[in-house]
């Protein structure tokens, strides 16, 4: 169902971009429904993530509508709103990883040895500002910024085969063995509002088509700032591939 609900919005959106077209050939329109791929990630592995096991990058869907201004010959300023689902799975094994745990009801912080498994999703509005420069006539290269609200996100998973010192390394020891599982939550200290930048690079096979390869990088970590659980930072980093009709 909720694929179906990116199936209209994207219906909508094109149906817009179609009704505001106009004879300026200054102005252009493009409706866009894509994939998005990658994680809420540190921009380095930190030394408590011992070995990445597996990672799953989820369904992902987008759709966008946007409007570009051409202020020069090759000089195009764009914006639009975008609507971008944003998720992943990792599975991993740490050590000294700081977390805060749900066993039997009760919670209980520390350090985690063993295996940890993290589910991170979100549905979010996207407003970029990107300016473009045509390469040539079938290519064009966007830089620029965007600002992100998130409606829904979730981070959460379990931990396994492994043990919690509570408080610190040194603290009492807690063993969780293949069949004890102990799970942890922490949605209510996602940061909603998100800024960062984006690369794009716009191709045009035909005259109103045009397939977009894009990445993102989030500048803030996606926890709130008095949130210090998790001890590094993450961040929204995604690639987005898409197909769209231009006006």
């Amino acid at each position: 169902m909720k694929h179906y609900s990116i199936l209209i919005i994207f219906l909508a959106l094109a149906a817009i971009a179609t009704a505001q077209t106009d004879n300026v050939s200054r102005w252009n329109y493009t409706a866009r429904i894509g994939l998005n791929i990658g994680a809420a990630s540190p921009t380095s592995i930190p030394q408590e993530i011992r070995e990445i096991k597996g990672y799953n990058p989820h369904l992902n869907l987008t759709a966008e509508a946007s409007v570009g201004y051409r202020f020069a010959q090759r000089w195009t300023l764009t914006t639009g709103l975008k609507f971008e689902q944003m998720g992943m799975s990792t599975y991993a094994r740490v050590k000294n990883y700081s977390t805060e745990i749900t066993s039997e009801g009760s919670k209980v912080a520390g350090v985690w040895t063993g295996e940890v498994e993290t589910d991170f999703s979100a549905n979010a509005l996207t407003l970029p500002l990107t300016i473009g420069y045509d390469l040539s006539r079938t290519l064009t290269l966007r830089v620029g910024f965007y600002g992100s609200y998130l409606m829904q996100h979730t981070f959460g998973g379990e931990v396994h085969d492994g043990y919690l010192r509570q408080g610190n390394p040194t603290g009492e020891k807690v063993v969780f063995d293949s069949d004890s599982h102990a799970t942890y939550n922490f949605d209510n200290e996602l940061r909603d509002w998100h800024c960062g930048t984006t690369v794009a690079l716009d191709i045009y096979p035909l005259r109103h088509l045009v397939v977009t390869a894009q990445i993102s990088y989030g500048f803030l970590n996606i926890f709130n700032n008095d949130f210090q659980t998790i001890s590094f930072s993450m961040h929204p980093i995604f690639g987005n591939i898409a197909i769209g009709y231009r006006l």
